[in-house]
């Protein structure tokens, strides 16, 4: 009898070890699951901020930059049209105002080349910024994914434990 009440001993005391270990275990990952979640998300957060940050300071430069130029083709226009008015009063100085016509002209279309350029730009940096936020999106799906099989793969050891729990108590 005491073999016994001393087999029956050690095997309650076995599972209560096996059950505070597995409790801690869980409890452990658990803590590791919330902490890389909110690691993920710090970075998902991080990542978003910088990619609006830079996208945001690149638009800024080339709206600035596009309504320079707009201002000078603007001016450029109001030259031109002031030297047509010069050109019709002044005969004598045809020639000579006719050739700086042709300069302001070559130079206004220029900064529309120019312009047109910088919108093209704009258009491609907004697009690739879109493409990052898709990916950014692509990435939080994927690590909301890892974060389910995570859940899974604990719920199935919950599982494995109460088998383990049950046929401890059956011996």
């Amino acid at each position: 009898a005491p073999n016994k009440d001393e087999h029956k001993a050690a095997m309650l005391q076995a599972q209560k070890e096996y059950e505070a270990a597995l409790s801690k275990m869980e409890e452990d990952h658990k803590k590791g699951n919330d902490a890389n979640q909110a690691k993920m998300a710090k970075y998902a957060d991080d990542l978003k901020a910088f990619y609006e940050g830079k996208f945001k300071t690149m638009k800024d430069e080339n709206e600035t930059y596009l309504k320079k130029m707009e201002s000078e083709a603007a001016e450029y226009k109001q030259k031109i049209e002031a030297l047509t008015n010069d050109l019709s009063t002044s005969k004598s100085d045809g020639d000579a105002l006719q050739n700086a016509l042709r300069d302001r002209a070559a130079k206004e279309k220029k900064l529309a080349d120019q312009i047109e350029s910088l919108k093209t730009k704009l258009a491609d940096s907004t697009n690739a910024a879109s493409a990052n936020a898709n990916e950014m999106l692509k990435a939080q799906e994927s690590l909301e994914s890892q974060m389910k099989q995570i859940k899974s793969d604990n719920s199935s050891l919950s599982n494995k434990n109460e088998e383990l729990s049950g046929k401890l108590k059956a011996l």
